[in-house]
């Protein structure tokens, strides 16, 4: 797993518990941004992918990147043990839009900040 990889995770700590396509954003950490079917708040947070950008959603969706998910090390082993849970990853235009809404975020700790900006520059 690298930063950028989509996941179709079970993410037992939501409620109600539910499948969440989970972008990487730092394997080590467990790091992850969520992609909703509508936009969260606050909206400068908010990144919208189009189906034609990501194969793996049914509509229009949206990056919340006002805060970064620790997924637990049993949700994401669960994910990548099962090759229909892996999304493949993102594009390098996705990869520019999450990075340019991140740099400007008033919502992450610059330590996340350059981590994930960081992370999203290479291809993993």
């Amino acid at each position: 797993m690298k930063p950028g990889d989509v996941l179709l995770v079970f993410c037992r700590s939501i409620n109600p518990p539910k499948d969440k396509f989970a972008i990487c954003l730092c394997p080590e950490r467990r790091w992850f941004f969520f992609i909703n079917s509508k936009p969260w708040w606050p909206p400068e947070t908010q990144v919208e992918i189009k189906t034609h950008e990501l194969r793996c959603l049914d509509r229009d969706s949206w990056v919340d990147t006002s805060k970064i998910v620790q997924l637990s090390a049993s949700e994401i082993a669960d994910a990548r043990g099962d090759n229909r849970r892996r999304k493949g990853e993102l594009s390098p235009m996705l990869r520019i839009k999450l990075r340019k809404t991140v740099e400007s975020s008033e919502t992450l700790r610059e330590i996340e900040i350059g981590i994930v900006v960081g992370n999203l520059k290479g291809k993993g």
